[in-house]
């Protein structure tokens, strides 16, 4: 072990490091404390987090990302007026009702669901694409009671014992 400035390095050789540098990756992950199991988040505004979980395959986003896999989607205290309007004009992309402007099914400031990231791309064949970047998501499941949780921008960790009873 050795300090440089704020941090502390280990420095472990053989089987001793391997083992060291391959538990901490699946452990720990920025300020997280040793053995607590993160998934990953994303915020996003209503009435887009609503249409996620109704018909909406792809979400636009500025930048890229390297990561696949769960994801789970926070529904953000901003609403899209816009992209309500959007919404109500191309009602059939959706595969249920539009909720009125002031519904309860847009529920704010919480995780409303998990779907699966299976890729990003920079064409999409559905309306919803409107780039530069899509999160192509698969696989959504909307959960029953949402969790209050504070959002962040990009992608953000949530420790997985907040999900427990809910997965």
């Amino acid at each position: 072990m050795f300090w440089s400035g704020r941090n502390i390095h280990y420095h472990f050789t053989g089987e001793q490091g391997e083992e060291f540098r391959a538990k901490r990756s699946r452990s720990r992950v920025r300020g997280g404390r040793m053995g607590e199991k993160f998934i990953k988040c994303i915020s996003i505004q209503q009435p887009w987090a609503w249409a996620i979980f109704h018909g909406k395959p792809v979400e636009n986003r500025t930048w890229k990302t390297d990561y696949r896999g769960d994801l789970l989607i926070h529904a953000s205290k901003v609403f899209d007026y816009e992209g309500f309007l959007w919404l109500l004009n191309h009602r059939s992309l959706v595969t249920c009702l539009v909720p009125g402007l002031n519904a309860p099914d847009y529920i704010s400031g919480a995780i409303i669901g998990k779907v699966t990231m299976t890729d990003i791309v920079i064409t999409h064949p559905s309306p919803f694409f409107f780039g530069p970047y899509g999160h192509v998501y698969a696989d959504p499941i909307e959960f029953k009671t949402p969790i209050p949780f504070k959002g962040k921008l990009k992608f953000f960790d949530v420790p997985d014992e907040l999900l427990k009873g809910v997965l």
